[in-house]
C-alpha cells in the first residue's frame, strides 16, 4: 500500500512539472507575440548585453555561435547557440554536450522596459528553460547616463543544468560603470549565489572598445571567490572577444569553471546575419 502511495506522488509530481512547463512555453510564446507588436521605446541598456551597442555595429538581428570547450581532465564540450536580437526583445535556443554531462537542449527570452519617460530607469526580464525539467529567470534594474548602476536577482527550479554564462544563476547581481555614446563601456559587476552556495562570487572588471571599420574588443577579466567540494577557490579568468562586423571571434582561459575543479579553455566562432 505504501508504495503504491508513493508511486502515486510521483506521477503526480511528474505531471506538475510538465504542466509548469507547458505554462511557461505558453507563456513566452505570448511575451514574444506581445513584444513583436509593440513599439520600441528604447533599446535595452545592460552592460552585459550592451544592445545598443551591438546595434551600432551591426544591424543583422540573429547570431549563430559555435563553441568548442577543451576542459582540463578531458572530457570536451561543445555548444550550439542561435539567437534573436531585436530592438524590443531578445530569444534564443541552444544545444550543449559533453561525455560527462551528456546533453541539453535550451531556449529562452528576454524583455527590457523603460520605465519613466525621459529617466535612465530600465527593467529587464529574463526567462530560461532547458532539457531535463530546468526552468530559471532573472530581473535587473538598471539606473542612471551614461554612468550607471544595476541590481539584479535570480532563480532556478534547481533541476540539472550545465551552466553556460558561468556565473552562478541563483544569484544576487550588484554593478557600476560608465557607457559613452560611442559604444565604449567600462564596468564592473559582482554576482553572488544566493542558494546553495552562498559564499561564491564573481567579479567582473569589463572593458568593451569599438574600433574603426565595424570593429571591437571586449575584455573580461574575472576574479573568482568562494568554497567548493574540494576546498576554497581564489582564481581568475580571462575572455577576449574580437568582433569584425559579421563574424565574432572568442578565446577564454576558465580557471575552476563553474566552481568546480575543472580549468577550461573556451573558443568560439559567430556569424551575424
Amino acid at each position: 500500500m505504501l508504495k503504491g502511495m508513493v508511486r502515486t506522488h510521483r506521477i503526480v509530481g511528474t505531471q506538475s512539472l510538465r504542466h509548469a512547463v507547458l505554462l511557461l512555453h505558453a507563456v513566452l510564446v505570448l511575451i514574444a507575440a506581445w513584444s513583436c507588436a509593440a513599439l520600441a521605446d528604447n533599446e535595452a541598456r545592460l552592460p552585459d548585453d550592451a544592445r545598443a551597442a551591438t546595434a551600432a555595429l551591426n544591424p543583422k538581428p540573429f547570431k549563430l555561435t559555435l563553441g568548442n570547450y577543451r576542459y582540463s581532465e578531458g572530457a570536451d564540450g561543445v555548444d550550439a547557440n542561435l539567437r534573436y536580437r531585436g530592438v524590443v526583445f531578445s530569444s534564443w535556443v541552444g544545444f550543449y554536450r559533453d561525455a560527462d554531462f551528456g546533453q541539453q537542449w535550451r531556449g529562452g527570452l528576454e524583455r527590457a522596459f523603460e520605465l519613466l519617460p525621459g529617466v535612465p530607469l530600465s527593467l529587464q526580464f529574463s526567462g530560461q528553460i532547458a532539457s531535463r525539467g530546468f526552468l530559471g529567470g532573472s530581473v535587473t534594474l538598471e539606473y542612471g547616463e551614461p554612468f550607471f548602476v544595476l541590481a539584479g536577482y535570480g532563480r532556478t527550479n534547481g533541476k540539472p543544468y550545465f551552466n553556460l554564462n558561468f556565473d552562478p544563476n541563483d544569484s544576487w547581481t550588484l554593478g557600476a560603470g560608465w557607457r559613452a555614446d560611442h559604444g565604449l563601456t567600462a564596468y564592473l559587476l559582482a554576482v553572488r549565489d544566493n542558494r546553495s552556495n552562498p559564499g561564491q562570487q564573481n567579479l567582473h572588471a569589463v572593458l568593451r572598445v569599438p574600433l574603426r571599420d565595424k570593429q571591437r574588443l571586449t575584455i573580461d577579466l574575472q576574479r573568482k571567490t568562494g568554497s567548493a567540494d574540494f576546498g576554497e577557490i581564489k582564481d581568475w579568468a580571462l575572455s577576449l572577444t574580437y568582433d569584425l562586423g559579421d563574424w565574432a571571434l572568442r578565446l577564454a582561459n576558465d580557471h575552476k569553471q563553474n566552481f568546480s575543479a575543472i580549468n577550461a579553455l573556451r573558443f568560439s566562432v559567430a556569424y551575424r546575419f
